[in-house]
């Protein structure tokens, strides 16, 4: 199946990627992102056609650009592991296995991911590292609720149970370091 783009709609879509590092690098895209970090292009396509995605997965929009076929089924995986990367050189295509054994032989789970970065550095954090320690600490010592400690760290009853638990922050001390580091009476 082929389908393109018009020639203004591909002008716009390069004109929202930084390709300053030169054809080798990761030209990233500069327009808007989803949560995971992978860029949306928005396109008039479908309602020229009458059919297709209105929002585009960036790398998606830029291998039917560069291949003028969409890829079926199939998902457009990166080399690089870089999510924003719309250079049609880092990316591939392969099922959700192919995408999935590439990920488990680099040895790379999206938590411990570069563009995915853990505790406060993470963008969507709600809490710092010192309130994580504080919350821990204070669940180590008894007498409050994961939800009590939700409301007043104004996260979800969820969220704050994923961070004791150690789901989340799992590079600072666990509620087990901090009852063992509590001097005994």
């Amino acid at each position: 199946m082929h389908h393109q783009f018009t020639p203004k709609e591909i002008h716009r879509f390069w004109s929202k990627v930084d390709m300053s590092g030169g054809p080798n690098s990761c030209w990233e895209w500069q327009g808007s992102r989803d949560a995971d970090g992978y860029g949306r292009f928005t396109s008039n396509r479908s309602k020229r056609l009458g059919f297709g995605p209105k929002s585009w997965v960036a790398s998606r929009a830029a291998w039917l650009i560069h291949t003028g076929h969409l890829p079926g089924d199939l998902l457009v995986c990166h080399h690089c592991d870089n999510p924003p990367c719309v250079n049609p050189a880092h990316l591939f295509l392969g099922t959700n296995n192919d995408n999935m054994r590439d990920m488990n032989r680099k040895g790379r789970h999206p938590r411990k991911a570069a563009w995915n970065p853990s505790g406060e550095t993470n963008p969507r954090a709600k809490m710092t590292d010192e309130q994580v320690i504080e919350a821990r600490r204070r669940f180590a010592e008894g007498g409050i609720s994961k939800s009590q400690l939700g409301r007043e760290y104004g996260v979800s009853s969820t969220m704050m149970s994923w961070v004791i638990l150690g789901r989340f922050w799992s590079h600072l001390p666990s509620v087990d370091d901090l009852r063992k580091r509590r001097p005994h009476h």
